[in-house]
């Protein structure tokens, strides 16, 4: 299973059932604008920069966005500004105080929050998007590799090499034994 994925899951279980929208929290950018009943929150990656940092076998520190984004309708007792406030705030509450999702990331940080409102008619909408830069590793998924053992060299030699091996060797080395 990818890391997305398990970062995924992991926010949709630190936000279900704590916010306002309840168990309305959907692994999805889609879903909850199809809700029939709001508020609800989609959360879902977008992607980022990959560095390998010149290691082998090959771990990538990945910086990705987690976007918590909160769809909400405005209600009689209170407009929609205050309903998105009053849930963002709950869901900040939530990544700041466990900034490492639980052991899922290395570091999750609040970088933007963009409050939009929507007209369907009578009816007034509104969404917040939640940004959270995200800072996780990705290794390979089978790391055992083969014990490096034996080599093949090749030598091509001269101050302007032709093409032609002047000397090939196999380096074999030796188990360590326990």
């Amino acid at each position: 299973m990818h890391q997305r994925t398990v970062i995924r899951d992991k926010a949709k279980e630190l936000l279900l059932d704590n916010t306002l929208a309840g168990i309305r929290v959907y692994r999805s950018r889609v879903k909850p604008y199809a809700a029939k009943k709001l508020p609800a929150i989609g959360v879902y990656l977008n992607g980022g920069p990959a560095d390998h940092g010149g290691r082998s076998p090959r771990r990538y520190k990945r910086e990705e966005d987690l976007v918590i984004e909160i769809v909400a309708a405005e209600l009689v007792d209170t407009d929609v500004d205050q309903f998105l406030d009053d849930l963002s705030e709950q869901v900040e509450n939530i990544f700041l105080a466990d900034e490492t999702m639980s052991g899922t990331v290395w570091d999750c940080e609040l970088t933007d929050t963009d409050l939009r409102p929507t007209k369907n008619g009578d009816r007034v909408f509104g969404s917040a998007r939640l940004t959270f830069r995200v800072t996780y590793e990705t290794v390979p998924t089978d790391p055992s590799a083969d014990d490096f053992l034996e080599a093949d060299v090749e030598w091509d030699e001269g101050p302007a090499p032709d093409g032609e091996m002047e000397a090939e060797d196999t380096i074999k080395l030796q188990e360590e034994t326990p």
